[in-house]
């Protein structure tokens, strides 16, 4: 039997339905993974939580400093001094 490819989408329904129960063979039966993979995904998870208020890969200030910086540019573009 080979390895099976779950997409980001899927671990994290299993990672949040695991958080809210706390079930962890009953996760670990019903989509038939290791303990030890469950506990992986949950730490990754985890790990990146900030990342789910990233804007690509920026934070909101951070993406609204960087639309400000361009338009700067643009400005001192057109005015040669």
């Amino acid at each position: 039997m080979g390895r099976r490819e779950w997409s980001s989408r899927d671990k994290t329904k299993v990672l949040l339905e695991y958080l809210r129960t706390q079930k962890t063979g009953e996760i670990c039966t019903k989509y038939e993974i290791h303990q030890n993979q469950l506990y992986n995904w949950r730490d990754e998870f985890l790990k990146n939580a900030h990342r789910a208020f990233e804007v690509n890969g920026a934070t909101k200030k951070e993406d609204s400093l960087s639309k400000e910086i361009k338009e700067l540019k643009k400005v001192l573009n057109g005015h040669h001094l």
